[in-house]
């Protein structure tokens, strides 16, 4: 990173990671670019997708497993600075197809953990029976983690600001 003073911990990133709704997945679909934003749960060093076992997204993951995921925590432009107060991170790594319906359901029942944590476990358990047959889990497996924080919030945390 070229201003490495800015540089989130691992520790850090991973916390951004935690409580973020949603990021944007980074893939190379033949010749282009494709991105999609996606909700997502971490689980250990894994970023975990759900998705429809077809469509643009997975066929470029087949052809080329290799992804760029990227969360902003914060964004918050400070006009009178010609700044933008900011906290993101951008996870590198290789995408894996979930096929076991054990892990599948164990990480469906992560995500409604995240995204639905009032809703019962019995209504939870009946949704993943409902679904997981036509729900592809994407597994990315965290190969590199790097965070930045906005010059701004970096100096008012460090008492310099």
């Amino acid at each position: 990173m070229r201003r490495a003073k800015q540089a989130i911990c691992e520790k850090d990133c991973l916390s951004i990671l935690d409580r973020a709704s949603s990021g944007t997945l980074s893939l190379v679909d033949g010749a282009e670019p494709y991105a999609v934003p996606l909700n997502f749960v971490r689980c250990g060093k894994h970023i975990i997708f759900h998705s429809a076992k077809e469509g643009r997204k997975i066929e470029a993951v087949r052809k080329n497993p290799y992804a760029c995921f990227s969360v902003i925590d914060s964004d918050l432009v400070r006009p009178e600075k010609f700044a933008t107060d900011f906290r993101s991170v951008i996870v590198e790594g290789k995408i894996d197809f979930v096929s076991s319906a054990d892990e599948k359901k164990m990480y469906l029942r992560e995500l409604c953990k995240k995204y639905s944590p009032c809703v019962s476990s019995l209504a939870v358990e009946k949704e993943i029976e409902l679904s997981i047959s036509s729900v592809l889990i994407l597994r990315l497996s965290i190969e590199s983690i790097s965070g930045k924080v906005g010059i701004y919030i970096m100096e008012k945390e460090n008492g310099t600001g």
